[in-house]
């Protein structure tokens, strides 16, 4: 599929629509969704498909109800930025238990050196799952995100809780 304002050959792109997101190319080296970017039915987000992404941006208040965001494997990842109450499945300050099943999974990649997750996002997720990111130097995590979920990091022979 090919959209007019996004060539298969972008090698950075905004997203504003699932349609967007689709016809993107296997070459896009970045990443950014806008600020309420949902779609209806949508049940994860693994960016797999982007052997090159370097940079991954999500605004705030995006993905509501989306279960899964899955990095991993990209090698040439270097950050994610996710913005306040994305990837929720209840709306308020914080929710009242977490929903088994969801998840972030953010592993195998060599180059990324910066995470940053906005307040209240992924504040119902079940699990966070950060593993051989070994060049990380910089991850901050807002109030309430990951709020009733563990939280481990884990590389080189050690755990980070």
């Amino acid at each position: 599929m090919n959209h007019a304002n996004l060539p298969r050959h972008n090698p950075s792109a905004t997203v504003s629509t699932l349609k967007q997101y689709y016809a993107l190319g296997s070459t896009t080296t970045q990443v950014v969704f806008d600020n309420g970017f949902s779609e209806p039915g949508l049940v994860g987000l693994d960016l797999s498909r982007f052997p090159n992404l370097q940079s991954l941006e999500v605004g705030s208040d995006a993905f509501f109800l989306v279960p899964e965001l899955s990095l991993v494997g990209l090698n040439e990842l270097e950050s994610v930025v996710i913005g306040e109450r994305s990837f929720k499945a209840v709306s308020g300050d914080h929710p009242t238990s977490s929903v088994p099943g969801r998840q972030l999974q953010l592993k195998d990649c060599p180059k990324l050196k910066t995470v940053r997750i906005g307040s209240q996002s992924f504040a119902d997720y079940s699990a966070c799952e950060i593993e051989n990111v070994n060049a990380l130097e910089m991850i901050v995590v807002g109030k309430y995100s990951f709020f009733w979920s563990s939280l481990e990091l884990r590389g080189g022979g050690g755990v980070l809780r």
